[in-house]
């Protein structure tokens, strides 16, 4: 099954210290193996706000390998790297 358009996640996290931020992803998934990813956070760009994209490889059912970037202003770019193994 293909899924178009999937929204992930959203949140709106409000605190007293600091002003609201809202983040929202979408995934697409392409039978079952493969999921690209995208997002969107809004607050100051020290904080990773912008867009993020990411994707997901699932293969020989236990094991899947993921990846995320996220700009920081000041701080450069992150790259995350996730491999899992179920069992």
């Amino acid at each position: 099954m293909v899924k178009w358009l999937q929204i992930t996640g959203y949140q709106l996290p409000i605190t007293s210290y600091q002003s609201p931020v809202t983040s929202i992803g979408a995934e697409y998934v392409v039978k079952k193996a493969i999921a690209l990813r995208a997002g969107y956070k809004s607050g100051p760009q020290d904080k990773g706000s912008g867009l993020t994209a990411g994707f997901g490889i699932s293969w020989c059912a236990p094991f899947s390998l993921d990846y995320a970037y996220q700009p920081y202003d000041e701080l450069g770019n992150s790259h995350y790297v996730s491999l899992q193994i179920r069992f």
